[in-house]
């Protein structure tokens, strides 16, 4: 049993050397199944006890370690024979062979303390046989800073490891632009603990990916490390990790700086979970980026130091700028081009004759695809809108199977052509009381039949999907 002992006021420099030890992301994994219990549950059926073991001394010199343990277990023993524990959580396995509880003694204050002192311990329990084991325990200060106190995090599949962390609340002072809790695994047969580092788990719920110093090590619940690959930029920091949402490939960052806001340059790796396969997708300048998210097949989202949104898109394999809103992009695939005003129409378009430039949750309502060959082609949605000019000269347009009426603005601003195409019902699955769709072309005088005859295939596919 060891006991990690948290003490602001008597302690700095352990606190200090304790945070240094645990930098590293925060990860989310999946929650698990917590029975939750008020402070005034029953009597535990747990051991009110504790015996430390203290560090041997090989000289007379002071020794720093073993005055810490002295400090901590004095504390222990005060709090123990005064304060009421009460279980904070428990975490049966689904074999219902095993609980994990995590016992906790509320904040008290004490004779010749500063601050009030809370205390914890994470307790295995059998349930098969009814004994109790204090696996780990740690000392808290309550007016101090760090990050601490014991959560459940998951069982692997077999029931026979129980994932947990020791930083349940707060935050480690540090200016790293990655910083993820600390996991351990507890071996309930052998009951030891062992170490892993910072893990992201996989969102099919079987597997880790870790940094371990310039490895990106990949560790199966059950089974421990399976795969191992060394770093694309040994010598940069390591970033954040995201797993594909079918957990067979992930994406890494690695940055020049680690300390600011300017990350400096950037490398963006992708990692075949498979074969162990890296491809750098990119290098990006400074400010470089600090976050990843993959939460929709083909795409990742990023964020660059300046606090800046960015999209990568697979098939393209482009990025395109976002803005600082935080916003979720809505995931339309490429190919389908959604019109927001007129929901739910689609129109289908070729990936390699348009790009969709539209920023789908952005307040402003961009909605557009710019065409690849030529600069100044343009097609847009258009809102809702009053016709009354009696002098607006409409023409009617057959498109496929879609009826629109053309109307020609002519040069809307210098040496620019526009036209709108207003679809003139029919398509009978859709509900007209949002009014009529509307759809807009642009390009400049040179380009603009080519644009036209390009914008007119967009144009004939529209449809309720």
């Amino acid at each position: 049993m060891t006991s990690k002992i948290q003490l602001k006021s008597v302690l700095p420099l352990m606190l200090a050397i304790l945070l240094l030890q645990n930098c590293g992301g925060m990860s989310t994994p999946s929650a698990l199944p917590v029975m939750q219990t008020p402070a005034n549950s029953p009597t535990l059926n747990v051991p009110l006890s504790r015996t430390p073991s203290l560090p041997a001394t090989e000289t007379s010199a002071p020794d720093f370690d073993a005055t810490l343990q002295v400090i901590g277990t004095a504390q222990v023993d005060a709090i123990l024979s005064t304060v009421r524990p009460f279980v904070l959580a428990q975490y049966p396995s689904s074999d219902e062979k095993w609980r994990v509880d995590v016992i906790r003694y509320e904040c008290s204050t004490f004779s010749g303390m500063v601050d009030a002192i809370a205390y914890e311990q994470l307790a295995l329990v059998n349930l098969t046989d009814g004994s109790v084991k204090i696996i780990e325990d740690e000392l808290q200060n309550c007016g101090g800073i760090g990050a601490y106190g014991f959560e459940g995090l998951y069982w692997s599949p077999n029931n026979r490891y129980f994932y947990y962390t020791p930083w349940r609340v707060g935050y480690p002072e540090t200016c790293g632009n990655y910083l993820v809790r600390p996991i351990y695994r507890l071996d309930t047969v052998t009951q030891e603990r062992f170490p892993l580092g910072g893990g992201h788990l996989a969102p099919d719920g079987t597997k880790l990916a870790m940094w371990q110093g310039d490895d990106i090590v990949i560790w199966d619940l059950d089974r421990g490390e399976i795969g191992r690959v060394r770093s694309l930029a040994p010598d940069f920091f390591a970033g954040e990790i995201a797993w594909s949402p079918d957990s067979q490939s992930l994406l890494y960052l690695q940055t020049e700086f680690d300390c600011a806001a300017d990350y400096g340059t950037t490398y963006v790796v992708r990692l075949d979970f498979a074969t162990l396969s890296q491809i750098l997708l990119i290098k990006y300048p400074p400010p470089g980026f600090g976050g990843v998210n993959w939460n929709v097949p083909g795409q990742i989202t990023l964020q660059d130091g300046e606090g800046n949104y960015w999209i990568y898109d697979f098939s393209t394999k482009e990025t395109t700028f976002l803005g600082q809103s935080l916003f979720t992009p809505t995931p339309v695939p490429p190919g389908v081009f959604a019109l927001v005003f007129y929901p739910p129409l689609i129109m289908k378009y070729d990936p390699s004759e348009w790009k969709d430039e539209s920023r789908y949750t952005d307040k402003n309502m961009m909605n557009f695809l710019q065409s690849r060959r030529l600069s100044t082609c343009v097609i847009g949605v258009q809102g809702p809108t009053d016709f009354n000019d009696p002098q607006i000269k409409f023409v009617p347009v057959q498109l496929g199977d879609i009826r629109y009426s053309f109307v020609f603005w002519g040069e809307t601003s210098k040496s620019i052509l526009s036209a709108w195409y207003i679809e003139d019902q029919s398509l009978s699955e859709y509900d007209y009381l949002r009014g009529l769709p509307i759809l807009g072309i642009q390009a400049n005088v040179s380009e603009w039949d080519a644009c036209k005859n390009l914008a007119e295939k967009v144009l004939s596919t529209l449809r309720v999907p």
